[in-house]
């Protein structure tokens, strides 16, 4: 028999398994390296249309270079984008980078998590990507009425030192959104002979 298990402690079961594919082919990050690097961002739920319900789009900055990140999720992921764009700020005009990119995304699907690299050189960079979840981005947990979707960054450098998790803010959009619970498991009904 299949115990479910509480939305956290599946996101959490799950971001070891995340640390430990992301280092599979890196190095363990030295303390004094993983402390010069430091990132942020946010996610936020795409305009539902009838070939995407549940898509999310992602992005982040960080201080230093990077040369692969993980994302992983709470929700679980139905798909995501198989590449990340780097843009210039805002303060830069906010064009698309054509020397930083990652085009390099894989992970399993159905999961909770995915990895990719290419080139990301900082300077104030933003690297925007999307995923898809199985149940709807602004979902809530009917408890508490808090959001169940969360998702973290862990980035990994040119030598293969790890940094992170860093935490990516919570959808804000979902404030306007009415209550979503995430989709029932439906049991298996007992048959009347």
């Amino acid at each position: 028999m299949h115990t479910a298990h509480k939305p956290r402690s599946r996101w959490l079961a799950s971001l070891p398994v995340a640390l430990i594919a992301l280092t599979a082919g890196l190095t363990v990050p030295s303390s004094a390296a993983a402390a010069d690097q430091f990132c942020y961002g946010s996610i936020k739920p795409i305009e539902v249309t009838e070939e995407r319900e549940s898509g999310v789009s992602y992005q982040f900055a960080c201080r230093e270079a990077v040369r692969s990140f993980l994302v992983v999720s709470s929700q679980e992921l139905s798909a995501f984008g198989v590449d990340a764009e780097v843009y210039d700020p805002d303060s830069g005009g906010g064009a698309i980078r054509p020397d930083d990119r990652f085009g390099e995304c894989e992970g399993e699907t159905p999961g909770y998590g995915f990895g990719c690299s290419g080139t990301y050189s900082a300077f104030g960079r933003v690297i925007r990507g999307s995923f898809d979840t199985t149940d709807p981005a602004c979902s809530r947990d009917p408890r508490t009425n808090k959001l169940t979707l969360s998702s973290m960054v862990i980035v990994g450098d040119a030598k293969g030192k790890l940094s992170g998790p860093y935490k990516l803010a919570r959808p804000k959009d979902c404030n306007k959104a009415p209550f979503l619970a995430p989709k029932a498991v439906s049991k298996p009904k007992a048959s009347r002979r």
